[in-house]
Order: structure tokens, then sequence, then C-alpha cells
């Protein structure tokens, strides 16, 4: 049986795990990939468009099933090339991630799509593909839904794969032999699954719902087999750095001292991971920093106890956050925050306790983003609650439409879509790890001093963000960004001026 995954814009972790479990198994998995160059730039995103040029490789490739891992971001991509080729070929299809597991109901009934997998996806996929094999579909498969004869299975999921190191490592292979060379120096890993918290912008709550009696949610891979695929990736493609995206690294201080020692030993590059500030303790940031930790990524997403607790369900007091910073710098630990603006019943004292809490710690990097609604998170609902949002502009979200990740907008009605505090504070925030704590200061305090920052053109926020970069040690993120824009640039054009002149 030949798989087809078909994915955009960057390696999915998710994919090279369902490709490795395939092949494990006896069956082919291929890639087509779309690095859907100049997406919000419609001129440019049309000369670059390769979806005729795709279509034509999936004919080639003949597969059995082609499968789409979507978030929210690439739906509306998905549906489009989901269309267009059932409008060419004859093959099921099946959409699974995290955008089809929160809104199954509003996913499957689109004509393109065949199957919705919820949840994870490795046991029920290998199983679809057996029962494709045999010759008849078995219906009856948890964690997929199934349309027959005009009506929907809704199976229930399985139970969750609490051993992790049954699982074989990720097929980096199927995109790194897509993508530019760079990306393999800089690769991601997951020692993890599953998060301890609830936040409400997040799809934990739900997932940890859904997944309710199946078994252990949050779970972790054992350190040898982390370092024996880092170890495989270093001797592979020289990999130069590593980004973990567990959502939370830290959860397991034993776990973690195994794994400094082991990876200082056996790995000894710099990487970077995420954690709660509620979970960084001296010896936590100690560990990390023995290990070779170049930058801890704490989520606070609001400096207001009150406001994070209200409408974020954070519960961690300012001065846990306080104290995580001061064990980073007495470790020599760079650190960088998460923030996020225009949350419900944000008000512009919120915002200047955020600033001033952040001018406090002193961060290397605030990653400052204007709060984007998921489907099927708790914030939706508050947001409705609020009156920034009402049930079209749910839907509008549930289709992957809204602004912020589709380049669609919401109605000019919606209230959430005239704030403009990202656009006064979003270079303030962006401003404090490069200028002096007095100067930012000053400027939070002094009502003129904001207005005229909140008026300096958008785009000084993210050449302020890569100068922090620069400074923390990122310095080869913007370079990838551009080589990648190069590499697909350079290579599409080609491909396109070699068929015009195939043609004459």
């Amino acid at each position: 049986m030949k798989v087809v995954f078909f994915c955009s814009e960057d390696e999915s972790l998710g994919v090279g795990y369902l490709s490795a479990y395939l092949k494990k198994n006896g069956h082919q998995a291929e890639l087509v990939f779309d690095p859907r160059l100049f997406t919000q730039r419609r001129i440019l995103s049309g000369i670059f468009n390769v979806e005729r040029e795709n279509l034509k490789k999936i004919k080639r490739m003949q597969p059995d099933l082609i499968g789409f891992s979507v978030v929210t971001s690439n739906y509306q991509w998905a549906l489009r090339m989901a269309g267009f080729i059932k409008e060419n070929m004859d093959v099921p299809i099946i959409f699974g991630g995290i955008h089809p597991t929160m809104v199954p109901d509003a996913t499957i009934v689109n004509d393109a799509i065949d199957m919705v997998c919820v949840g994870e996806g490795e046991e029920a996929l290998l199983e679809l593909v057996n029962s494709i094999e045999r010759g008849e579909i078995d219906y009856a498969i948890k964690n997929i839904w199934f349309k027959k004869d005009g009506r929907i299975i809704k199976n229930d999921v399985r139970p969750l794969v609490e051993d992790l190191d049954s699982l074989p490592f990720p097929d980096k292979p199927l995109f790194y032999d897509e993508l530019p060379f760079n990306y393999a120096r800089y690769t991601s890993c997951m020692a993890s699954r599953g998060c301890i918290f609830t936040c409400t912008y997040c799809a934990q709550p739900y997932l940890r719902k859904l997944y309710h009696g199946k078994g252990r949610y949050h779970r972790r891979r054992s350190v040898e087999k982390v370092i024996e695929e880092l170890e495989q990736m270093k001797r592979r493609y020289g990999t130069r750095y590593i980004f973990f995206f567990d959502d939370l690294f830290i959860t397991d201080i034993k776990w973690l001292k195994e794994f400094a020692q082991k990876f200082k030993k056996r790995v000894n590059i710099p990487f970077s991971c995420f954690s709660h500030p509620s979970l960084v303790t001296e010896e936590a940031v100690h560990l990390l920093k023995e290990a070779g930790c170049n930058l801890l990524m704490i989520g606070v997403q609001c400096g207001s106890e009150a406001l994070r607790k209200k409408v974020l369900k954070r519960f961690e007091p300012n001065k846990h956050i306080i104290q995580a910073a001061e064990f980073c710098k007495k470790a020599g630990l760079r650190f960088s925050v998460d923030h996020i603006i225009d949350l419900p019943y944000e008000e512009e004292e919120d915002l200047i306790q955020s600033l001033n809490l952040y001018n406090k710690i002193r961060p290397n990097v605030v990653n400052v983003y204007k709060l984007i609604y998921f489907p099927g998170t708790e914030i939706v609902q508050m947001g409705k609650r609020a009156g920034l949002l009402n049930d079209e502009a749910e839907r509008i979200i549930n289709e992957g439409k809204s602004s912020g990740y589709g380049h669609f907008l919401f109605s000019p009605t919606e209230k959430s879509l005239r704030s403009d505090n990202y656009r006064k504070y979003a270079l303030l925030f962006s401003l404090i790890p490069l200028l002096p704590r007095r100067l930012v200061g000053f400027m939070i305090n002094r009502s003129p001093w904001r207005l005229f920052i909140g008026k300096l053109p958008m785009p000084l926020v993210s050449l302020v963000k890569t100068i922090s970069n620069l400074k923390a040690g990122l310095g080869f993120l913007p370079a990838i960004v551009l080589y990648y824009q190069l590499h697909f640039g350079v290579t599409i054009l080609k491909q396109k001026i070699g068929n015009l002149l195939a043609r004459e």
C-alpha cells in the first residue's frame, strides 16, 4: 500500500511519525510538499503557485490513500487541494491533525474529505491502510470517522499510546529530501506528548477531555530513545541546533537529570525548549544550562495576575515568574517570554502591568502575539461572552477563515477586528530586551511616549524581534527563512521556465 502525505510550509513531526509507523509495518509512504511562498502577496503567490505541478506529481505516484495533516492555518489550503485531487483522481482522502480533531463535524462534511482521523493517528492509520489493502474498508476503526451510504460513522477514540518508546523515530528523510539542506542542521524533536495545564487558548483541555479514561495523558519518552534519535540526526545531517517542541520540557526532574548527563556527553549541541513558569526551579535551570540549553522559552502570556487567572486559567502568581527569571539569570541561561495581546476583558492597565513585569525581569526576547482564536478552545466562548465574537465569527474560526491564520477577515461588525492594542503596544513589548530598564520604564509610564511608539510602522516589530534573536544566539532563524524562500523560489522558477520551454 502506498500512502502519499500532502504537507505545506514546514516539516510536520506528526506526519514523520505516521510515515515511520507505516514503513515499519511494510507500507510505502511518500510526500508532496507545497512551500506556499508569499501567501500574503497575491501577485507573488500566483507566480510561485505550484498546485498544478503537485497535482501532476500525485498522479504519477498513484497512491492508494492521500493524507493531509491539518492545522488551522493551512486548513483552507488543504480543502482546496483535496478538491483539486477529487476532480482529477478517484482516491480516498483522509484529514487528520489538530484542526480536524478539534472540529471533526465541521471538517468531514466537506465533499472532498472521505475520512477524518480524530486524535493520535499511528495505530488508526495502520489499521485503515491494512483494511484497504485487504480490499474492504473496516468502518469500525477507532479514531476514524467515515462517510458511508450518505451517513457519517463516528467512532470513539482508542486508548492513548502510553509507551512512546514503542514508536519508531519520525521519518526525517521524508521532509529533508524536499526541504533545503540547512533545515536538517536545525532540527526539531519531541520528548513527550500532552500537557498538565488547562490554558483556555490551547487545545490541550479539549484533548484531555477527549481522552478521559483512555490512559495517562501526559507521557514522556525515555531519555535513551531521545538521545539515540538525536545521535542519528547528528550523524546523518550534521545537526547543529535542536528545538524541543514539547508543550512542557520540564516536568520530571529525575528525567531531566539523566537527560542533562547523556545529552552533554553524547550530543552536545545547543537547544531550546519550552516551560511553564511554575515549573522553572533553580535545579531545573542548572540542569538545562549544564546540558547546553541556549534559550528557555517561558509562556507567560499576560503580566496581570487577575486577567491571567480570569481569562487564561493561569493561576501562577507573578512572584513565580520573577523567581523563574532570577534562576535563569543566576545560571547564565538566556530566556524568552511569550505574551498575548487583545485578550477578552483586557484593559490598558493590564497591558501596563505586563510591560512593567517584563521590564523588571528583563528577558532576552519578548515574543508578542495578537490573540488568535483557535477552533474548539475555551477562549472562543469567552470571547463570545465578552461581546468580541458572535456565532458567525465562531463558524468562520471553525472553517479556518479568521484573520491571523487564514488571511481572511471577520465581518466588519466584529469588535475584535477593531481592536488596535496589538498595533499600539507590540513594538514597546518587543523593545524591552534592547533598551535600558530606566528608558523603558519612562516610556511605559508616560502616555505621550506610549502613544508615539504605538504609531511607528509595524514592520519595526519584526526588525526588533530579529535583533533580539540575534543577541539571544538565534541569528540563524532569519537566515533559514531567507534561504527557504530563495531555495524554493529559484526551484519553482526553474520548473516553470522549463515547462514553458517544453511547450514551445
